[in-house]
C-alpha cells in the first residue's frame, strides 16, 4: 500500500482532538503576511498580566476598528486577572429555577447525597473528588441514577464544586446539552477546571439548544490550561490547527502541543504526529509522525495506536 494510501487511513476522532489530514498547507511566512492589524495587536499582549492591555483592544472592538475575533479571550482574561469569572448566573431550564449557590472550596461538603453523586458520575481525572472514588467514565455513567443522585448533592448547602460539574455530566449524558451548560456554567463559576474544558468542548462545536461560541470555548479552554489541565493545551493546539475561532496558526498549534507534551499528555502525541504526517507547519515527515504516534500510543491513546497500526509499518 502506498504511503500517500496509508496517510488517508488516518482516522479523526473529536474526542481526543484529533485533527483530519489535509494537503500541505502554504509556507507560514505567507501566512504571516496576511496578519491585519488586529492579529497583530493582540500577538502583542496575549502574554500581558495588565488587564488594561487586554481593555484596550476591546475599546478597539467597540469603536469598530477590530472585527473583535479575540473578543471573549480577552474577556476572559481581563476577569481571571481581577479574580473574577464572567458566567451568568445559570438557571434550569428543566425547571426554570435558579441554582442553589455552591462553594467553592473544593474541599467542602460531606454527605450521604454527594457520597452518591461522586459514586455515580465523578470524573476519574478529577483531582477534586476523593481518593477513594474511582470515577466513572462518561460513557458509563448511568444518567438517570447520577442525576437523581446529584441533584440531591447540589441541593445541599454548601455543595462543592464537583457536585455541579457532576451533574453537568450526568445531564448531558441523558443527551440533554442545553441544561448540562446550566450546571457546567455554575461549576465553572465556582472555578472548577474540569467544567470549564467540558464547557469549552461544547461550546466549540455547538449543541442542540447550545449555540456555538469558538472565542468563548478557546477562553475557557486557556483558563483551564491555567490550572494545570493539560488536555486543554492539546484543544487549544487543535482549535489554532483548525482554525476554529482563531486565524489558522500551525505554529501555535504545534507550542501547545509541545507544552502537553512536556507534561505527557497523551492526545499532544497524537495531533504532533499528525501535523507531521501532513506537512503542517513542520516538514512532512513520516518517520516522526510514527515517532509521536508510538510515544501517544504507549500512553494510552486510542487515536494514535489506531494511526500507528495502520500507517506506520510495526517494528
Amino acid at each position: 500500500m502506498s504511503s500517500a494510501r496509508s496517510l488517508a487511513l488516518i482516522l479523526t476522532a473529536l474526542a481526543g482532538g484529533t485533527l483530519p489530514l489535509a494537503a500541505a498547507p502554504a509556507p507560514l511566512r505567507i501566512a504571516q503576511a496576511q496578519l491585519s492589524a488586529e492579529d497583530i495587536f493582540w500577538q502583542s499582549i496575549q502574554s500581558s498580566s495588565d488587564p488594561a492591555m487586554y481593555q484596550a483592544y476591546l475599546d478597539q472592538v467597540g469603536a469598530g476598528r477590530f472585527t473583535g475575533i479575540y473578543k471573549a479571550l480577552a474577556e476572559i482574561r481581563i476577569a481571571s486577572l481581577k479574580g473574577a469569572v464572567p458566567v451568568p448566573k445559570p438557571v434550569d431550564q428543566g425547571s426554570g429555577r435558579a441554582v442553589v449557590i455552591g462553594n467553592a472550596d473544593p474541599t467542602a461538603g460531606s454527605s450521604a447525597e454527594l457520597e452518591a453523586c461522586d459514586r455515580a458520575a465523578a470524573a476519574a481525572a478529577d483531582p477534586e473528588k476523593p481518593a477513594s472514588v474511582p470515577g466513572v467514565t462518561f460513557a458509563a455513567i448511568d444518567a438517570g441514577a447520577a442525576i437523581r443522585a446529584c441533584r440531591k448533592a447540589v441541593d445541599t448547602a454548601g455543595a462543592p464544586r464537583r457536585a455541579y460539574f457532576q451533574l453537568g455530566r450526568a445531564i448531558q449524558k441523558s443527551g440533554n446539552t442545553a441544561d448540562a451548560v446550566t450546571y457546567l456554567r455554575k461549576a465553572v463559576e465556582l472555578g472548577h477546571a474540569g467544567a470549564m474544558h467540558d464547557l469549552a468542548s461544547i461550546l466549540r462545536r455547538g449543541a442542540a439548544g447550545v449555540k456555538r461560541d469558538s472565542g468563548l470555548a478557546m477562553a475557557l479552554y486557556e483558563r483551564a490550561a491555567g490550572t494545570g489541565l493539560n488536555e486543554s493545551l492539546v484543544q487549544l493546539g487543535a482549535m489554532y490547527a483548525e482554525g476554529s475561532g482563531v486565524r489558522r496558526d500551525y505554529a501555535k498549534a504545534r507550542d501547545y502541543y509541545q507544552r502537553a507534551i512536556a507534561a505527557k499528555t497523551p492526545g499532544a502525541y497524537t495531533n504532533m504526529g499528525v501535523l507531521y504526517a501532513n506537512g503542517q507547519g513542520v516538514p512532512r515527515d513520516r518517520t516522526k509522525a510514527c515517532e509521536y504516534w508510538r510515544e501517544g500510543s504507549t500512553l494510552g491513546d486510542d487515536v494514535a495506536a489506531r494511526n500507528l497500526r495502520r500507517s506506520c509499518r510495526m517494528r
